[in-house]
């Protein structure tokens, strides 16, 4: 079962590229339990004070602590902790 995984191709380079690490980040880390991922166009596009979307199978204190984890390492990674359009 594959990952749907939906960006908005307006976005610039850096946006992109972070979107990309971030959703390979919870690929390794949540493995099946990833459903789905939607990112809006730019760090500052917010929807319910949000930019990317997660879907889990099932959200618990596990699920929350991975993708808080995956969202700060591909930051690091990419040295582009705070990035805004």
């Amino acid at each position: 079962m594959g990952v749907s995984y939906l960006v908005d191709l307006t976005a610039g380079p850096p946006w992109l590229e972070l979107v990309r690490e971030f959703r390979a980040e919870l690929q390794r880390r949540l493995g099946r339990r990833l459903r789905r991922v939607v990112a809006r166009s730019s760090p500052d596009d917010l929807l319910y004070d949000g930019n990317v979307f997660v879907f889990v199978d099932r959200v618990d204190a596990e699920a929350l602590r991975l993708v808080a984890r995956a969202a700060l390492d591909a930051q690091r990674r990419l040295g582009v902790e705070g990035l805004s359009s």
